[in-house]
């Protein structure tokens, strides 16, 4: 018996609101970045983007309690909590490590990089979901990994720690990704969110005090702030989540491939930065590679086929 509150015809049952919610969180994710690229240049990133997430904590939690009071607590499950806790914990790895990442390379480089989360989430299926690459999955990966490599061919310093941030980012939010899959299966995605933000914010901002990194007085900047923490944790974050409870998360991943696009595109317009051949091939290289990966998981060629566990 299912220990979800939520009865599973509820998931995936809405495919043209996944895809909706899906380029909506592309699309907000995209302006975090250009956000977060000129907000960052005024003090500390993990402060800065410890605020922001709990600025939309905050705004998530008035709104929440004001609509159903504390009882909302008792609606999640025990399941629902450990679920929300890995969720809540690898994101502060995963935004931490992106936000250090953003104030070493520009964004379209850390936009390009990020794409390399759909290698974890095809690792994670094949350990926990026993699934196995065919042939041109496996070509698809090595297409990929060479656009990762490729980028950094764009970057001055060779394995720059801003190149192993990005990895470092991109892995754990690929994990990230699967774990919300699961959790909006036993926790109502803006419950799972109102948690993961006031928690995750908190947590980024003891960080920095304890490092000695917070900077109170900013400003007008505490305005870019809270455009960050609206815009990324709060809009983005809470579509990316109502995309996974209404669409399977390969495709997710796949129309999430789009957001690297708009990256590009702003920061052209807004930052004016030129991306280099290197980031053009190489975002090209991993695109095709992504794509690839999704797009074929469920093709037989002969001999090569995936193990799937029988549903």
């Amino acid at each position: 018996m299912s220990n979800s509150l939520i009865p599973e015809n509820q998931f995936n049952s809405n495919p043209g609101k996944g895809v909706a919610f899906t380029i909506a969180s592309a699309l907000g994710t995209a302006l975090m970045f250009i956000a977060s690229k000129f907000i960052l240049r005024y003090g500390d990133a993990i402060f800065l983007g410890g605020m922001a997430i709990l600025f939309a904590g905050t705004t998530q939690l008035v709104w929440l309690v004001n609509k159903e009071g504390f009882r909302w607590l008792r609606y999640i499950s025990n399941r629902g909590w450990l679920y929300t806790l890995l969720f809540t914990f690898s994101s502060v790895l995963a935004f931490g490590s992106f936000m250090l990442s953003l104030t070493m390379l520009n964004a379209s480089s850390v936009g390009f990089l990020s794409r390399a989360s759909t290698v974890v989430i095809i690792i994670l299926g094949i350990g926990f979901l026993k699934e196995r690459f065919n042939f041109i999955e496996a070509l698809a990966a090595l297409i990929l990994l060479y656009g990762v490599y490729f980028v950094k061919g764009c970057i001055v310093l060779e394995l720059s720690p801003g190149f192993w941030w990005a990895l470092v980012s991109a892995a754990t939010f690929g994990i990230v990704e699967v774990i919300a899959k699961i959790a909006v299966k036993h926790v109502q995605p803006y419950r799972l969110n109102v948690i993961r933000n006031n928690v995750m914010g908190m947590l980024l901002i003891v960080w920095a005090i304890v490092n000695g990194d917070q900077n109170w007085n900013l400003g007008w900047i505490w305005f870019g702030v809270a455009f960050m923490g609206f815009i990324g944790p709060l809009f983005a974050r809470m579509t990316f989540l109502y995309a996974l409870k209404n669409l399977e998360v390969t495709k997710v991943t796949l129309i999430g491939q789009i957001q690297p696009v708009f990256i590009l595109i702003l920061s052209l317009f807004i930052l004016s930065e030129r991306p280099c051949k290197e980031e053009l091939i190489g975002g090209g290289l991993i695109l095709v590679g992504c794509l690839g990966l999704v797009l074929f998981r469920n093709v037989k060629i002969n001999n090569f086929s995936i193990c799937r566990r029988k549903s």
